[in-house]
């Protein structure tokens, strides 16, 4: 399963420097949203076979010849218009400047809404942290805690 990301910021002009930071942290939880992105992946995210080293200009090559390569399990990599890697950014995306990110991290077998919360906490942290620090808010979320 590919997940495909955006929010608002990112669909907005120059969104591709919110995509960036997006990215950036995903690539600082790699492991923690391994743990959660379905079973098996250690047997699909290899780094042999049909899949690749995320060494960028051999990568560049292989998703020409082998649209089946894929990032390994113990890295992280990112790339434009490149289904070797971990998160791709779509040429679209790249040329406009805005609009989203694939991450093809996630098996066929994971739970679409663990991973999308997974992915989503990663991102908006900052904004999670405002939130939890505003008084009213708590006050009015407490009582489902």
């Amino acid at each position: 399963m590919h997940v495909n990301v955006s929010t608002k910021k990112m669909r907005e002009e120059n969104g591709i420097v919110e995509i960036k930071k997006a990215i950036n942290k995903l690539g600082a939880k790699h492991i923690e949203h391994i743990s959660v992105y379905g079973s098996g992946n250690e047997l699909r995210l290899t780094g042999k076979n049909q899949t690749c080293k995320s060494d960028i200009s051999f990568t560049f090559y292989l998703n020409f010849i082998s649209p089946f390569c894929t990032a390994p399990l113990d890295s992280f990599s990112w790339g434009i218009a490149n289904r070797t890697t971990s998160v791709r950014i779509s040429q679209d995306t790249w040329a406009t400047g805005k609009g989203y990110f694939e991450d093809r991290r996630p098996a066929a077998n994971c739970c679409p809404y663990i991973v999308t919360g997974k992915i989503m906490t990663t991102i908006m942290v900052s904004i999670i942290n405002f939130l939890l620090t505003c008084t009213w808010l708590n006050e009015r979320i407490s009582c489902f805690l």
